[in-house]
């Protein structure tokens, strides 16, 4: 075969080749881009607010005073100035006790103590004259004073013939009427008063270096379960019981409505600590690993980066971000298992979620 068959032959392989070449480049130019894949996530973002940290307790309420009412003499009810559940002035009349017998026995002892008087000064002339010895004397003045001690305690008695109330305060139930007999000790009635009203509480020992007075609690009865009642720590044990190992303290809580009672339980909130400017965020933004702990943060529509982050105090559904996050960054709470460092995201806002963490 000479060198002209062979470029013959060359000729149509190389058309060839060069129309295959050219339907390649015109497919490749036809062929459409794709599409830039984006994420669709929910978004939050963080916010600064208030943050309490809290101890949870339980605890016993107390009145502000509460006595029990007694008579201090033998003798009969005489008059009862006042009805079950009265709201009472310090000082007003509760009880009076029959006084016939208390004033026969003043008159007995003051016509006593006349006696006594004129015999004593009767004695002390004739110890100057030398018509008595110096002894007798003495004992007759010795009489003045025990006779005078004796209308002393009559007129006290005469005095704890009338009963009053000890301060302001409502009274409870009696437990005698007018007529009956009654002895020295004898329960006559209560008389309480319970604005403010007592939180009694223990506080673990471990909790010690961070409770003082006058930090707030927040208290919640079961009465008024929708309730909530704040009140102040006045009072911290300085001895820590041994067997429990706590300390009692006590918060002093406005009732001037009475709707807290002496006696009730309450569950408490003892506020130890406040961060004014805390930023706050949903806790299931979290990313738990191990010990590491971290969150997908962007901006709106665009890519995003995971950051680890150091968490504080929890609440309700929401976190304080001490480290990693600040106000107004946005963290993905939801759809972050589709995520990667670099996506390209979509954000779609909770306004609601924002709303119930601010309302915490």
């Amino acid at each position: 075969m000479n060198s002209k068959t062979i470029s013959i032959l060359i000729l149509p392989v190389v058309a060839i080749l060069a129309l295959f070449s050219s339907g390649c480049a015109k497919k490749s130019e036809a062929r459409p881009k794709m599409p830039e894949m984006i994420v669709s996530v929910v978004g939050f973002k963080a916010i600064q607010q208030p943050v309490q940290d809290k101890i949870s307790l339980v605890g016993t309420l107390e009145a502000n005073e509460m006595v029990e009412i007694k008579s201090e003499i033998d003798g009969t009810v005489e008059e009862v100035k006042f009805e079950e559940g009265q709201k009472v002035h310090k000082g007003d009349n509760l009880f009076l006790i029959d006084q016939n017998k208390l004033n026969a026995s003043l008159d007995q002892a003051e016509a006593n103590l006349k006696l006594a008087e004129s015999t004593a000064e009767r004695y002390k002339t004739l110890t100057e004259s030398g018509a008595i010895s110096r002894q007798e004397y003495d004992q007759a003045a010795a009489n003045f004073e025990i006779t005078q001690a004796s209308v002393n305690l009559s007129r006290e008695e005469l005095h704890d013939a009338t009963i009053t109330a000890p301060f302001d305060g409502t009274m409870g139930e009696r437990t005698v009427s007018a007529g009956q007999v009654i002895t020295k000790g004898a329960v006559l009635s209560f008389v309480v008063n319970q604005d403010p009203i007592k939180a009694s509480f223990h506080v673990p020992e471990r909790y010690l270096s961070q409770v003082k007075i006058g930090q707030q609690v927040e208290m919640r009865v079961a009465a008024y379960p929708d309730e909530t009642f704040n009140g102040e720590v006045f009072f911290i044990d300085p001895k820590i019981d041994d067997l429990s190992r706590t300390a009692l303290m006590k918060a002093k809580v406005p009732n001037a409505d009475e709707k807290l009672r002496h006696g009730m339980f309450a569950r408490l909130q003892l506020i130890v600590n406040v961060t004014n400017h805390a930023v706050v965020m949903p806790d299931w933004a979290l990313i738990v690993k191990g010990d590491e702990i971290s969150v997908y943060t962007g901006n709106e529509d665009t890519t995003v980066a995971i950051k680890p982050v150091h968490i504080g105090i929890r609440m309700p559904g929401f976190v304080e971000v001490v480290e990693g996050v600040q106000e107004n960054d946005v963290v993905v709470v939801e759809g972050y298992q589709k995520l990667f460092p670099g996506a390209k995201t979509k954000v779609r806002f909770e306004e609601e979620a924002v709303a119930t963490s601010q309302g915490q």
